[in-house]
């Protein structure tokens, strides 16, 4: 089962992330020829989106199989690291890295000891 924190925190990072690659998709596209970063800053944001889009589906069912919340918050550790490296979206990133590390400790299971 997963705990309610959990998916508060998977759900404040989907908005953001929602927002955030919107944003930097729209900023980014026919900006290719002049500058060839952009094609990896729209590769980022179109894969966050992506992974987005499924983790709020997933949500949204209530799916409580915790393999894709895992896979999905390690996964964007990545970008996460990259994003705050960059002096222009530094602070979205460390955020982003401080939910994704938020969730995947929010995931874990704990084992019960029965008396």
């Amino acid at each position: 089962m997963i705990s309610r924190w959990s998916k508060i925190l998977q759900g404040l990072r989907d908005i953001l992330l929602l927002v955030f690659s919107v944003l930097i998709m729209a900023s980014s596209y026919g900006k290719w020829v002049e500058e060839p970063a952009h094609y990896v800053l729209f590769g980022i944001a179109a894969l966050l989106l992506t992974l987005t889009l499924i983790n709020m589906i997933l949500l949204i069912r209530r799916t409580e199989g915790r393999g894709y919340f895992y896979f999905n918050a390690i996964l964007q550790l990545i970008p996460s690291f990259i994003l705050a490296g960059l002096p222009a979206v530094s602070p979205v990133g460390l955020v982003l890295l401080l939910l994704n590390i938020a969730i995947l400790i929010t995931l874990r299971r704990r084992n019960r000891v029965l008396h």
